[in-house]
């Protein structure tokens, strides 16, 4: 199975890809029984993992896999596309989520795509050394990726594995997972820039991630949301390190990830793995909302409220690094005001209503001292705590924070002159993809991850 090559450096295929996915694949079969009930020409029940007429003969059930026809369903996905987008509405549901899905997969398709055939399920041994091999390759993204904020953040995953942890658990469980985690994998295999060998082999793991998802979509039960929530994240990081041709891909895996958020409510991210892609996740929806130049949602009382309970419980858990909680969470429910404040500015501006922008200049005032008492007790913490000169959580954590202050700074000067003149922020979200350094250097996710979202957004004054 391919996924030894991300270990042992050898030459990889997407048979792997093929062979979890093929199960799940909507195509157009000519029948659902297993092969050898198709070949022997008997009626098959379709039980899983094996029919009956396979166990009474005591056969290996070779699965129900047959080769598909695909049609070109662009003109039609693209009608449903846009009926979905109301100019009203500025939520995404799941369903429009799974459009864009579709309609991701239709643009990012390869021209042919191998046949599927029949393979025996592996053996016990060989499954055991498969999932070692995805948990290996798992890690060698995680390390070139994000091994600050993973290092960080894993004091808080106590009673449950944490997000990377629960990723490779879920080895032949969820598909959409699975998919998901090995496309990222082909393309983070190296800190520094892509293999051109794997470019291929990533973009095709990438559309088969794209069709299980539109798959998981389908299912709709809030028992399985939290992976699905994961396999979005994944295929974000794997567009902002490869994006699609049309640069809207990691966009729509964000706006899904925030609809699935919204329809499970905060209430449901207390714990296991939707807690941990919470907490993985949360600097991206800050700095995304910047990109949009709308509210985070994360604004909204029930999700700060779940800040401030993690910050009472983690606050509690052993290690170094719970000596940051407090503050951290603090400084996170300051900064997610601050997407809001830039978007009603900018209101506030096109109807120079100058009573209203007072109003909000004494918000920002509150926001802004609040972040600077709050900057004062993480550089102590940061001066006791961490080694000098050392890349941290804290420290870049701490460079967001700085970044939001000198955003704020500017944004009440602004306010208060006559007429308010044009307001626009260029997020650190866009510098990283404009600039393509997340494809020179995959930690630049990590640092962004780190301070929140923050990190090098600033807001511009247009002429």
């Amino acid at each position: 199975m391919s996924w030894a090559f991300l270990v042992a450096g050898s030459h990889c295929d997407i048979s792997y890809v093929r062979d979890l996915f093929k199960r799940r694949m909507v195509g157009v079969p000519h029948s659902t029984a297993c092969a050898l009930c198709r070949e022997r020409r008997i009626k098959c029940d379709q039980a899983k993992p094996q029919c009956s007429q396979c166990r009474k003969y005591r056969r290996p059930c070779p699965g129900y896999t047959r080769s598909f026809r695909f049609q070109d369903e662009r003109p039609a996905l693209e009608r449903r596309h846009r009926s979905s987008r109301s100019p009203t509405s500025s939520a995404v549901s799941s369903e429009s989520y799974r459009r864009d899905a579709e309609l991701l997969a239709h643009n990012s398709t390869i021209a042919t795509m191998e046949q599927v055939q029949p393979q025996v399920s592996p053996s016990a041994d060989e499954h055991c050394e498969i999932k070692q091999q995805q948990r290996l390759a798992f890690t060698v993204f995680i390390n070139n990726a994000f091994p600050i904020s993973h290092a960080y953040n894993n004091f808080r995953e106590t009673n449950y594995p944490n997000f990377a942890d629960y990723i490779t658990s879920m080895f032949d469980q969820s598909v959409c997972l699975d998919i998901s985690a090995y496309s990222v994998c082909l393309v983070f295999r190296n800190r520094t820039g892509v293999e051109a060998s794997l470019l291929n082999k990533g973009r095709n793991a990438y559309i088969h991630a794209l069709q299980a998802l539109q798959q998981a979509l389908r299912t709709e039960h809030i028992s399985n949301k939290a992976d699905i929530i994961g396999a979005s994240i994944l295929l974000f990081i794997y567009e902002m390190r490869l994006p699609s041709e049309h640069h809207g891909g990691w966009a729509s895996h964000c706006d899904g990830v925030a609809a699935l958020m919204k329809e499970m409510g905060a209430q449901n991210f207390t714990h296991g793995f939707a807690r941990s892609c919470y907490i993985f996740f949360r600097g991206f929806l800050i700095a995304y909302a910047f990109h949009k130049a709308q509210p985070c949602f994360l604004e909204e009382d029930q999700w700060q409220q779940l800040a401030e309970r993690f910050r009472v419980e983690d606050s509690q858990k052993p290690g170094i690094s719970r000596m940051f909680v407090d503050v951290t969470e603090r400084i996170f429910m300051e900064l997610v005001k601050c997407p809001r404040y830039v978007y009603e500015a900018q209101s506030h501006r096109s109807t120079q209503n100058s009573q209203q922008a007072l109003v909000l200049y004494s918000r920002i005032l509150c926001t802004k001292n609040n972040l600077g008492i709050l900057v004062a007790q993480l550089k102590d913490l940061i001066s006791i705590y961490q080694p000098a000169n050392t890349a941290s959580a804290p420290e870049f954590l701490l460079n967001g924070a700085v970044d939001a202050l000198h955003l704020l700074n500017t944004l009440v000067q602004k306010l208060i002159m006559t007429p308010i003149p044009p307001i626009r922020v260029y997020s650190g979200l866009a510098r990283l993809l404009d600039n393509k350094y997340i494809v020179q250097d995959a930690r630049c996710l990590d640092r962004l991850c780190c301070s929140m979202g923050m990190l090098g957004t600033r807001l511009l004054i247009e002429s």
